[in-house]
C-alpha cells in the first residue's frame, strides 16, 4: 500500500472532525470525506508562489 492510502486508512479509522494539512502544493483546497473535513491549507501554489489565501476553520 502507498503512504498515501496508509495515511487515508489511518483518517478513516480516527474520529476526526478534520485533518489539516499542507505538504502538496497542487491539491490545495477543502474537501469531504464521509463525515471528515479534510483541508490541504498549502500556502504555497504548484510554483512554490506563497499566494493561496488563508483557510479559516471554526471549530
Amino acid at each position: 500500500m502507498s503512504d498515501a492510502l496508509d495515511l487515508l486508512h489511518r483518517i478513516d479509522q480516527l474520529k476526526l472532525k478534520a485533518h489539516i494539512f499542507g505538504h502538496i502544493n497542487e491539491g490545495y483546497r477543502e474537501y469531504m470525506r464521509g463525515e471528515k473535513r479534510l483541508i490541504n491549507a498549502s500556502t504555497c501554489t504548484v510554483r512554490y508562489a506563497p499566494s493561496n489565501p488563508p483557510i479559516v476553520l471554526d471549530i
